[in-house]
């Protein structure tokens, strides 16, 4: 998703990445098929990126050698990528400088960013689209800039930080830390939830509070796996149920797995927009993350309605199915 905001010259490397992530390496012919461009501008934007030297800055390299290109990089490491072509956007930087100051001019932010205000203006509509998934709206007629949801503002803005700073480690303690400096962030500019019962979600009928500021750490301790889950076990038992039905793991691997996929229906019940920053890709077909999504859409109450809004859900069941079986061994 946070992909649309990579700049035009920049977001070749981008899809040249992904693409290799899939098989790599790959014909060059295959690969302006995919990329829809020609083998000369291919062959030109690998050559800039090497003698730029970008490959060292961001730790991924494409070389071109007897008609295949293939990329050197470590497995895991397309969210810093991602990260690092971002960093290099116009349209990204104008992001974090609203986040920065939601009460900014957009005359004042263009002089402040040495770009010129038709070209910003510009980006600012590229903004509006790109927020849309996650129910947020951008207008300089009006401040604060952002307007929506403050629980979905802080959800886009915990993603948003992980773009921005990719966190070396990634485990719940990890990412319930990077949420708290949003949510602390956000006070200190001045915006606070007032507090309301949850009437819709997985959480709506398991939690006894109203949410406001303080109560929202603890959801999102939950949230992140630092708390346990306070759910119904109709809901962890076909959950279970699924996840048996659909793999051949043991109930020693099951076990952490649930609890992650707990997680996610949790947090897409919750929220709009995509669940990730970036998009697992896999070499394998989808098939386990499809039986555990049609089991779950026959049995799981509002499930329909969560995977209509998270398309992504049964490719996230499928990378962490793989993930679980790749730490088995």
């Amino acid at each position: 998703m946070f992909d649309l905001l990579i700049d035009s010259q920049d977001i070749i490397y981008y899809q040249l990445f992904c693409e290799l992530k899939k098989k790599n390496p790959q014909e060059i012919s295959q690969l302006v098929q995919s990329l829809k461009c020609r083998p000369s501008k291919l062959k030109e934007r690998i050559k800039r990126w090497q003698e730029s030297g970008r490959q060292r800055e961001a730790g991924v390299a494409f070389i071109y050698r007897k008609k295949k290109v293939r990329a050197v990089f470590y497995p895991t490491y397309e969210q810093d990528f991602l990260s690092i072509l971002l960093h290099r956007s116009i349209t990204f930087q104008f992001l974090l400088n609203i986040i920065k100051d939601p009460y900014a001019c957009l005359a004042d932010l263009a002089k402040e960013m040495n770009v010129a205000y038709p070209t910003l203006s510009r980006k600012k509509e590229i903004l509006k689209d790109f927020l849309k998934p996650y129910c947020i709206e951008i207008s300089f007629k009006k401040h604060p800039i952002l307007k929506g949801d403050e629980l979905q503002i802080r959800w886009f803005l915990f993603l948003t930080s992980l773009i921005v700073d990719p966190p070396i480690i990634r485990n719940g303690v990890t990412y319930f830390n990077r949420y708290q400096e949003v949510h602390q962030f956000r006070i200190t500019q001045g915006f606070r939830i007032e507090p309301f019962k949850l009437t819709s979600g997985y959480f709506s009928e398991a939690l006894p509070f109203k949410v406001e500021d303080r109560s929202l750490l603890f959801l999102w301790k939950q949230l992140t796996g630092v708390e346990p889950l306070w759910l119904h076990s109709e809901i962890n038992d076909k959950v279970a149920y699924a996840l048996g039905n659909a793999t051949d793991f043991s109930k020693r691997m099951i076990c952490p797995l649930q609890s992650a996929m707990l997680r996610l229906l949790f947090l897409s019940s919750l929220f709009e927009g995509p669940i990730l920053t970036y998009f697992p890709l896999s070499n394998k077909t989808n098939e386990t993350g499809i039986k555990i999504d049609t089991y779950l859409n026959t049995s799981l109450e509002h499930y329909a309605e969560i995977a209509h809004r998270h398309p992504e859900l049964p490719t996230l069941y499928q990378h962490m199915v793989e993930s679980v079986t790749v730490h088995a061994y």
